[in-house]
């Protein structure tokens, strides 16, 4: 590691595009500076002294050898501290008493046609069925692909729908080899065959990532319960669970055009911004892609992320509920900063958090309740 690394790390996390991996990297350096030297401290003290603290570190390691964590303490932030950057590690040593929750996995339901379901983990890899001459096949666990032998035109539109329980993703590969990774309590519905139909027309609700294949002739299309996106080859980011307000749609390349199933409005963004669909109104403002994309890539990456948009993205992934004991209004002030694994055990991640030293933790069974702490 040289000087100039860390360095442009720094920049990298102060502009916004730093990677998750660098932000475990910046992380790791202040944990060090800590058992070094302080206990608290801010992004911009650190910044302030690159060189020091970066020398601090390598003298540290020469004297000793010791595992860096291997996941970020999110940091709580409040006012003054948001912009601050303000990462805070405390120790907490509060073992969670009850059995522990493992991470999500990569398993689906696959409904044909017909009706008949498939719960892709109970099957093995290999072909599973033949529609309209699209072959369909579990290629490993946790993906499901269609592949095109015979096009056949003039045939009556067959559905089938892929569908992920809380603690479930799968990655799709539809017939016309756009790429689709399914998020946590989602439900994709689309044709086994787009041979004939004018457009690629394919129904979300949840959360879906997708890497369109380019055909000009034939644009793909994704319907929600509030909006229509309309693309020709692209990848995006689509957020459209029933229990949020709003539909955000991410783009990272390509050109998309989003359109309001009730007001008619419509906005077509570019590359490196989000669409933000109420029903009545949609906004358009820069992206964190990162963030955006962060699930499909293994993490949680919190960018002021509220507290209750956390816990919906952790009752999703590890199937549990999320009880809060007090006033909801005096958890509307908090906001985290930082990445986790989604590989780890729940434990795991709620520990993290706690180390911000904001709120406490309880659970039992798959029942966990929030705290504040005084």
């Amino acid at each position: 590691m040289i000087y100039q690394e860390s360095e442009d790390i720094l920049d990298r996390y102060r502009k916004g595009t730093a990677t998750d991996e660098e932000i475990v990297l910046l992380l790791s350096w202040v944990q060090e500076m800590q058992e070094v030297e302080n206990p608290t401290f801010t992004i911009e003290e650190l910044e302030s002294n690159k060189f020091e603290m970066w020398q601090k570190i390598v003298d540290t390691n020469k004297r000793k050898s010791k595992k860096l964590w291997p996941i970020i303490a999110v940091a709580a932030s409040f006012a003054i501290t948001i912009s601050a950057g303000l990462y805070y590690y405390g120790n907490s040593t509060r073992e969670f008493s009850l059995n522990d929750v493992p991470p999500g996995k990569n398993t689906a339901t696959l409904t044909l046609s017909n009706g008949s379901k498939l719960d892709l983990s109970d099957v093995v890899n290999g072909k599973l069925a033949t529609q309209h001459g699209v072959t369909i096949s579990k290629i490993n666990e946790g993906e499901l692909r269609y592949q095109t032998q015979v096009e056949k035109q003039g045939l009556k539109p067959e559905y089938n729908s892929l569908s992920t329980a809380n603690g479930q993703q799968y990655e799709l590969v539809l017939p016309d080899q756009t790429k689709v990774w399914l998020n946590s309590t989602s439900v994709l519905k689309f044709p086994t065959s787009f041979a004939g139909l004018k457009n690629r027309t394919v129904e979300l609700s949840g959360e879906a990532y997708f890497e369109v294949s380019k055909d000009q002739e034939h644009p793909f299309m994704v319907k929600t319960e509030k909006q229509l996106v309309v693309v020709l080859g692209t990848h995006f980011n689509l957020n459209s669970y029933a229990d949020e307000q709003v539909t955000t749609t991410t783009l990272l390349e390509g050109s998309v055009k989003v359109m309001s199933v009730f007001s008619g409005i419509s906005q077509t963004i570019k590359p490196g911004e989000k669409a933000t669909n109420t029903g009545d109104s949609i906004s358009v403002e820069k992206a964190n892609l990162q963030q955006a994309t962060a699930w499909k890539n293994g993490f949680f990456r919190f960018t002021g992320e509220s507290l209750e948009s956390i816990m919906k993205q952790i009752s999703r992934w590890y199937d549990v509920k999320v009880v809060y004991q007090g006033n909801r209004n005096d958890f509307a002030a908090l906001t985290f900063l930082g990445v986790i694994s989604r590989d780890k055990n729940l434990s795991t991640v709620l520990k993290t958090i706690e180390r911000t030293d904001k709120v406490r933790f309880t659970v039992k069974g798959k029942i966990i309740t929030v705290q504040l702490k005084n």
